[in-house]
């Protein structure tokens, strides 16, 4: 039997499409790679050597949070004294792990958080992006609206980690779990062997944290979505680790919808 692989290795700078022995040939030659006969610890140190670390958070909170409001991928209104206090919470972490890119959800509330995030952090050449598939979410036309306002069906959705807004015209669990896993691909791709923060939404992490729990990397009943959590991701996007960082800064569970 022989395993095709396509594939890129930034950090090798080959694109290639290659059998088992093409790559344990090319691990072999390569002056990182420990000398081995074994094709998985080949592999294995690739993944080590191409990991990247990445953080991620939530944005602050919001006036829609204070009202009752349900957000989804609306803009939500910032509220900046409570985001700075949030912030500032998490600026000695980030401070010491000296992330060089900050990639943020393309929501306004989360645009905001980061760009106060980088204000704070004052770390010299760090770079900022956005990217959709950060986002919350998608909760349908009952987005803006009140959840005392909604229908009974709607609300029983609600801080779910199997929840289906497709009804509603939203998108469902699996949906948000592949825009998390095509965002963990694409980090690896972009950004090898570099330091990331993101700033994204409590539904998307809980679906992050859900993809680690399902692979072992969490203890059982792990809830705490306020939380940085610290992941290490391999050159296919594949999680290497993941777990919760604690901080002085939370959020009731249903804060963000």
């Amino acid at each position: 039997m022989t395993l095709q692989c396509t594939w890129r290795l930034a950090w090798l700078n080959y694109p290639f499409s290659a059998q088992a022995g093409d790559l344990h040939k090319i691990g072999q030659n390569h002056p990182k790679v420990k000398k081995t006969n074994n094709f998985s610890s080949v592999l294995n140190t690739i993944y080590l050597l191409h990991m990247t670390t990445v953080f991620f958070l939530r944005h602050g909170p919001t006036q829609e949070n204070k009202e009752g409001r349900i957000q989804g991928q609306q803009p939500g209104t910032l509220l900046l004294r409570e985001t700075e206090g949030y912030v500032a919470a998490l600026v000695p972490l980030l401070r010491e792990k000296n992330p060089t890119i900050l990639i943020c959800s393309d929501l306004e509330r989360a645009v905001q958080t980061c760009n106060i995030l980088k204000q704070v952090l004052g770390i010299d050449d760090v770079k900022q992006t956005i990217s959709p598939l950060l986002r919350e979410k998608a909760m349908g036309f009952y987005e803006g609206l009140l959840w005392a306002e909604v229908p009974q069906e709607f609300q029983q959705q609600r801080a779910q980690t199997n929840f289906d807004f497709r009804q509603f015209g939203g998108e469902n669990d699996a949906d948000v779990q592949f825009r998390v896993r095509e965002m963990l691909r694409r980090i690896a791709q972009q950004y090898p062997n570099s330091r990331v923060a993101c700033v994204t939404h409590s539904g998307w992490i809980r679906q992050l944290v859900f993809i680690a729990d399902k692979e072992g990397m969490l203890p059982d009943g792990w809830s705490n979505r306020s939380a940085i959590y610290e992941a290490g991701v391999g050159p296919i996007g594949q999680l290497q680790y993941f777990h919760p960082i604690s901080i002085e800064a939370s959020f009731p569970q249903d804060a963000e919808e």
